[in-house]
């Protein structure tokens, strides 16, 4: 999922960046590694639970709109995660479908949402198109409600709240009203509260390594390429459905699950750490 980051938003005190905040002795930086999308596909679940064991992911972010929440109720929650009190599991919260081949369905009935969803009963594809046509704030916190609820009935502890696809942005209210669900759930509103690692590509401790002081946000899509499964199917509208997506996603996952990377980043100067590590709730 996109993700929008800007200012810093909500409780918590991370440390400024350019140099001028606490330096922790265990590195230069405090690094959130997030996982987005698991539940969406099977071989989601399965990259992210690669990088959680590699001790590389300390956040996973969970589509309770998504193919396979139940698989990830299973393995990863069961398995992986239970065990695992350093990681972070969040509601990532979804209210479109821009995968052509693979549409995500709201949790609560299409007629109970009828402003978030077409004829077909699915999520509009962007939150743009969301926007474009109005909705009401109203159903759509009734479906994050849903959300949360479907998660933690599967099992999952949750502890933060972000955004697929950042959709909090068309509407003032919307985000407004999603920062009061999470004071009233217990919850750490996650969405723009720490800047993106600076940098671009796949060499993490290379991008650390050039990172000024702080504390920093790094959101990845691990997958296990797995072209006979529904990732084969994720591709935006107007897209060839060549397996491209699925194959970056993979890539990504092969760098984030490699042994010695955790080793890499901590000498680079990157402290590995949850959002509750960073933020009070």
């Amino acid at each position: 999922s996109g993700v929008r980051e800007g200012p810093a938003r909500g409780a918590g005190a991370p440390r400024t960046h350019g140099g001028g905040g606490e330096i922790v002795a265990e590195g230069k930086i405090r690094l959130v590694v997030r996982a987005d999308d698991a539940g969406s596909v099977a071989e989601a679940n399965w990259g992210v639970r690669q990088c959680v064991e590699a001790g590389t992911v300390r956040n996973v972010s969970l589509m309770a709109t998504g193919w396979a929440l139940s698989e990830a109720a299973w393995h990863l929650c069961r398995e992986t995660l239970a065990p695992r009190a350093d990681v972070a599991v969040g509601l990532h919260v979804c209210l479109n479908a821009e995968w052509e081949g693979c549409p995500f369905r709201p949790v609560l009935p299409p007629d109970r949402v009828p402003s978030l969803v077409t004829d077909a009963g699915h999520f509009l594809p962007m939150p743009g198109d969301l926007k474009a046509r109005g909705f009401s704030v109203d159903e759509a916190m009734a479906e994050v409600a849903a959300q949360c609820a479907q998660l933690r009935k599967s099992g999952f502890v949750l502890s933060y709240l972000d955004e697929h696809c950042g959709v909090g942005w068309i509407s003032d209210e919307l985000t407004a009203r999603l920062a009061a669900f999470c004071q009233s759930q217990g919850l750490i509103y996650a969405t723009r509260l720490l800047p993106g690692l600076p940098g671009e590509g796949l060499d993490f401790a290379a991008r650390v390594r050039q990172a000024p002081t702080g504390d920093y946000l790094l959101v990845a899509h691990p997958i296990v390429g797995d072209l006979s499964g529904l990732s084969r199917y994720l591709h935006l509208r107007g897209e060839p459905a060549d397996g491209s997506v699925a194959r970056e996603r993979d890539a990504e996952r092969a760098v984030l699950s490699r042994p010695e990377l955790f080793q890499e980043l901590t000498d680079a100067g990157a402290m590995l750490v949850s959002y509750p590590e960073i933020f009070t709730q």
